[in-house]
């Protein structure tokens, strides 16, 4: 079993991590209330006023990915943190530069490079619930269990958008289903973002914080 590294430096860009994680859906959700739609899937506000942040975050979180070490590869895994990192990372800078194709696109280009942003998306959040299930559960410490479940919410979430896009009819617009799509993806995210910082230890950080004060 592997220790957990009490590295500064990796304990912030988990946090980081976590922190977009659980931000963005919650600054889609407002934008989309306050606008009075919510768009059908996350990536549908790369076409709306939140284009920036909904491109920054996913750059970052990228960016933070690649600069992922993590551990070295244990004998009985089959690719390291770093290569997961690295691989989850291209998919969310990819994702976020590459843009879906817009509601109703028939021109080819734009459906060829939407279907590659769609690609990458799946990539991201297959690299995001691999980390938590097999990466993250590996280290010692209460939260074994804990990032196996949320690494499996992550993969439900995945499968039950897989199946739905093959097997269920698109809802109709103006439907209170038309965007469930978004909400799986709401639901894969907050359960990554809980995940990063956990890991990166926030809650003990937030416990040393308020000792201090107190102590003052």
């Amino acid at each position: 079993m592997q220790t957990e590294p009490s590295n500064l430096s990796y304990l912030i860009l988990r946090r980081s991590v976590g922190g977009i994680g659980i931000g963005l859906p919650v600054a889609l959700i407002v934008a989309g209330l306050f606008s009075g739609n919510i768009e059908t899937t996350m990536s549908g506000f790369y076409h709306t006023g939140m284009q920036d942040i909904f491109v920054a975050s996913n750059c970052i979180v990228g960016v933070f990915l690649l600069a992922y070490g993590g551990y070295d590869k244990a004998d009985d895994e089959w690719f390291s943190d770093r290569a997961l990192a690295v691989f989850t990372g291209f998919g969310a800078i990819v994702l976020a530069l590459i843009p879906t194709a817009s509601e109703g696109a028939t021109a080819s280009a734009e459906i060829f490079f939407g279907n590659i942003h769609l690609i990458a998306a799946a990539c991201f959040f297959l690299g995001l619930g691999v980390f938590s299930f097999a990466k993250f559960s590996r280290t010692s410490g209460p939260y074994k269990r804990t990032y196996q479940v949320l690494g499996l919410v992550i993969f439900a979430a995945i499968a039950a958008i897989g199946f739905g896009k093959l097997f269920l009819p698109d809802p109709a617009k103006d439907s209170i289903w038309q965007d469930w799509v978004f909400w799986l993806e709401v639901v894969a995210v907050w359960a990554f973002g809980i995940s990063w910082l956990i890991k990166g230890k926030t809650m003990e950080g937030m416990k040393n914080l308020r000792t201090k004060v107190i102590n003052r």
